[in-house]
């Protein structure tokens, strides 16, 4: 069940939601980018509640948006020791 709301409230997230290229502008999330965000929001909240998998994708997409942070979905939960293993 969690695994299908993830995929779910990612899809809904990413329909509305961008990234930023290197140049600082806007970018639609790729299939790739989408599938990052899915994995995370499974692996790290795979026996919490539907606010917890919510969670976990503001935590990606809030760290997407910051410049201290990697510019795609996949470089934010992709860096060392944030996220859980499987990622």
């Amino acid at each position: 069940m969690a695994a299908a709301s993830a995929v779910i409230l990612t899809a809904l997230c990413l329909s509305g939601c961008t990234g930023r290229s290197p140049g600082g502008l806007p970018m639609a999330a790729t299939t790739d980018e989408r599938e990052c965000l899915v994995r995370a929001m499974y692996f790290e909240s795979n026996r919490s509640s539907y606010d917890g998998s919510m969670a976990v994708g503001t935590v990606v997409m809030n760290r997407l948006e910051s410049e201290r942070f990697p510019n795609t979905i996949c470089g934010v939960v992709g860096q060392h020791k944030q996220f859980a293993p499987g990622v």
